[in-house]
């Protein structure tokens, strides 16, 4: 029987551009949690519809 393994995946989020440490600091996290993908965002969600 196989036996399937798991992938973590990470988002790392800030609401605004100028949280840039905070947003280093998740990635870092998600990094060492093991994640192999991680996606990031870093503007606020109405920045986001507005544009």
């Amino acid at each position: 029987m196989k036996t399937m393994q798991g992938v973590l995946i990470g988002y790392g989020r800030t609401s605004t551009t100028e949280q840039r440490a905070g947003l280093e600091a998740q990635l870092r996290d998600l990094q060492a949690a093991g994640c192999v993908n991680i996606f990031q965002s870093r503007c606020h969600p109405l920045q986001t519809v507005l544009n």
